[in-house]
């Protein structure tokens, strides 16, 4: 007798496996090196929670309300003043509540994964004995990744083009691409990878330079597919091209300047640029340090060799503290720069 009761009270007391219990299967993708694990994160949350409803014998209608979205248990507090729950159900409900706040589960690498490396999915839960999961672990073998392919920058660098904006004298560049090559190649961080004296302020003929280590290391940051490699002190240079020369001689600037609002006084104004198809006018001043600061005043229009404010002209301009003198080539018309003598 005294056998059979205590063999129960073991049975009783047996903590569960939340891995066997939830059955997980681990698969791993991606490419060598970047590789991810997946699982069914939802099945193990469901299964978590029906061990918890199933030790604490909460009634079928609250374990369905439970699995619902077992990730989302209000605090305890937030059952006081439910009228549909018995007060043996909010005690329930507090248990489940602890054990769930006491239970972690935790993965040692998920990203940048290898063929071969091991990972391992850990349960762990607190000192609270009456918790029913037991604290586990189990060590998965990463496989099936597929292979890198090692692609030199030099192989394109001929192909690479820069995408130039603005006019001759006050041009910009913000994307380098070689649509010709395979894979097509776009590099996403210009302004930290290729160096130019004054981006916003190019013309025809001035030069971009960089090397194909930053290069590759630029296009490595999203690249599964292939590991791009440049040698260090391979210098690779581009040049400006293709800056349309539109300049335009304004015989009322000095005066139109001179009525506006919100001046840069003290910083020396080195470029105005209209926009003929979004009717702006942008003052562009050298702020010191390698700085520009540009204002744009919207609803300016050009007529007979003068600049004209138009009943949309708004007297307090759109202020920016970048490089660029104006946004894109989204402008309908032509975009001039005006000289300034």
């Amino acid at each position: 007798m005294i056998i059979i009761v205590l063999f129960g009270f073991i049975l009783h007391d047996r903590k569960t496996s939340l891995l066997k219990k939830a059955d997980v299967k681990v698969e791993f993708g991606g490419y060598n090196d970047s590789g991810y694990m997946s699982y069914d994160r939802d099945k193990l949350a469901k299964a978590e929670m029906k061990i918890f409803t199933d030790k604490a014998k909460m009634s079928d209608y609250w374990t369905k309300e439970l699995l619902k979205d077992p990730d989302e248990l209000a605090e305890p507090e937030n059952f006081d003043d439910s009228e549909s729950m018995s007060s043996k159900d909010k005690d329930k409900m507090a248990k489940i509540y602890q054990w769930q706040k006491g239970t972690k589960i935790n993965e040692s690498s998920n990203g940048n994964l290898k063929n071969g490396q091991k990972v391992i999915i850990a349960i762990k839960t607190s000192d609270d004995k009456t918790n029913p999961l037991k604290s586990e672990s189990k060590t998965y073998k990463v496989k099936g990744l597929k292979k890198v392919k090692n692609l030199n920058v030099s192989s394109f660098t001929k192909k690479l083009r820069l995408k130039v904006r603005g006019t001759n004298t006050h041009g910009y560049f913000d994307t380098v691409k070689a649509n010709s090559s395979t894979p097509k190649v776009v590099s996403k961080h210009v302004e930290d990878t290729f160096k130019a004296n004054h981006n916003g302020g190019l013309k025809n003929g001035d030069k971009v330079k960089t090397t194909e280590r930053k290069i590759a290391d630029d296009l490595n940051r999203y690249s599964d597919k292939y590991n791009f490699i440049g040698r260090k002190n391979a210098h690779v240079i581009l040049t400006i091209d293709n800056l349309p020369t539109n300049k335009k001689n304004v015989k009322n600037l000095s005066s139109f300047i001179d009525e506006l609002d919100e001046l840069h006084h003290g910083d020396e104004l080195v470029h105005v640029v209209f926009d003929q198809g979004k009717k702006s006018l942008s003052l562009i001043y050298n702020h010191g340090d390698g700085q520009y600061l540009t204002d744009n005043y919207s609803g300016v229009v050009l007529k007979e060799g003068k600049l004209k404010k138009s009943s949309s002209f708004t007297s307090y301009p759109q202020r920016r503290d970048n490089k660029d003198p104006y946004d894109d080539t989204s402008s309908s018309g032509k975009i001039y720069d005006i000289s300034l003598k």
